[in-house]
């Protein structure tokens, strides 16, 4: 799916799946794709402590205690991460997403 052109070995995509939403209400995100190159623990790592080379999501889920776990891994490239995101559709990616007690109807509308 995501390999039209093979990326190196030490390029990853990923999908982290949060414990909540991370404003319930207000932003109703819930994962985060992000690209790794090389190093893939360590950027998890990043995200995790919530310091100044994660992700912005990853910073307020930490201020907020909302840890994560790391739902998928593709080897991919920033293209492929970049396409994933525009498609929108990280909920159905997620195989934990489908187990989750908040999955129902009236929270995957909109």
């Amino acid at each position: 799916m995501l390999q039209p052109v093979s990326p190196p070995d030490d390029q990853f995509v990923y999908l982290l799946h949060f414990s909540d939403y991370i404003a319930p209400g207000r932003h109703p995100a819930r994962h985060y794709i992000g690209f790794a190159d090389g190093d893939l623990a360590r950027r998890i790592q990043q995200h995790s402590t919530g310091g100044s080379h994660a992700a912005r999501i990853c910073q307020v889920a930490a201020e907020r205690h909302n840890p994560f776990v790391v739902a998928r891994v593709w080897h991919g490239s920033r293209s492929d991460e970049r396409r994933l995101k525009q498609r929108k559709e990280s909920p159905a990616l997620c195989p934990r997403y489908a187990r989750s007690a908040a999955n129902t109807p009236s929270t995957l509308a909109g």
